[in-house]
């Protein structure tokens, strides 16, 4: 087996260097700024109560620290009086489907008027409430029929 002389091993390391340097590069140019973690079933991984969970010390990290390091936490439950309140609390957009009036009434909901919890209970199916600190009010919004089900 032939040696390269010393010149060569160094221009040879020199050149590796520079290949790993800018594939390390290509890595973190092709990371996203923001990152979406979606969670159904929300109440499962994060109980309101003293349930223990495997993942609740994560999903608690996440809600609370997340904007900050671009991690977006996005969640679906049936009942938001389920999920632990470091998790809601922390949720700057809620959106309501339709409920039971036994579920709009819990402390969760405190946010809604006595008007709007009425009209939560009474919402169709297309039809949800979105609420976040840029309205005054929570929003209704109403999805439109698929075009198979147009009349």
């Amino acid at each position: 087996m032939s040696r390269l002389p010393k010149k060569a091993n160094r221009k040879t390391l020199e050149m590796c260097a520079q290949v790993q340097s800018a594939s390390s590069a290509v890595i973190f140019a092709v990371l996203p700024k923001k990152v979406l973690i979606f969670v159904d079933e929300l109440n499962k991984y994060a109980p309101a109560g003293t349930k223990d969970s495997p993942l609740i010390e994560q999903i608690l990290d996440i809600s609370e620290r997340g904007r900050s390091l671009g991690v977006i936490p996005l969640s679906a439950q049936q009942f938001m009086s389920a999920v632990h309140p470091r998790v809601t609390g922390n949720a700057a957009t809620k959106i309501l489907g339709r409920s039971t009036s036994s579920e709009i009434m819990q402390p969760d909901y405190r946010f809604l008027d006595q008007d709007l919890k009425l009209s939560t209970t009474r919402l169709s199916k297309g039809e949800l409430l979105l609420q976040h600190a840029v309205y005054r009010q929570p929003v209704k919004i109403i999805f439109p029929k698929p075009a198979y089900k147009q009349d």
